[in-house]
């Protein structure tokens, strides 16, 4: 069975996909979104928070995401590290103290 690969892109190309999706650059510029995909952050990570979204279910806009800008999945990105990191400092607390 062959399986689609999915072709790299540059991040030029990663912001111009998010726009596609509907994305905003509002509350954080497209110019720090590069720089941010750039230095510190995995697209494909990123952008699977969108999924979260509600996306415009029909009309001109149908299948693009309502209000959703590209400072949100950041801020997600960051909370889902954030948590990531303390429940694996509680998983290793719990294992050495059981």
């Amino acid at each position: 069975m062959d399986k689609k690969q999915k072709t790299i892109l540059t991040v030029d190309e990663q912001i111009q996909h998010l726009q596609q999706k509907g994305v905003k650059f509002e509350k954080m510029s497209v110019k720090n979104a590069k720089e941010y995909l750039t230095l510190h952050n995995n697209y494909f990570k990123l952008a699977s928070y969108r999924k979260n979204f509600p996306k415009h279910p029909g009309g001109p806009h149908a299948g693009t995401y309502i209000d959703l800008d590209f400072a949100m999945l950041k801020d997600l990105s960051i909370i889902d590290m954030y948590l990531r990191y303390t429940l694996l400092q509680m998983a290793l607390d719990i294992e050495h103290f059981a």
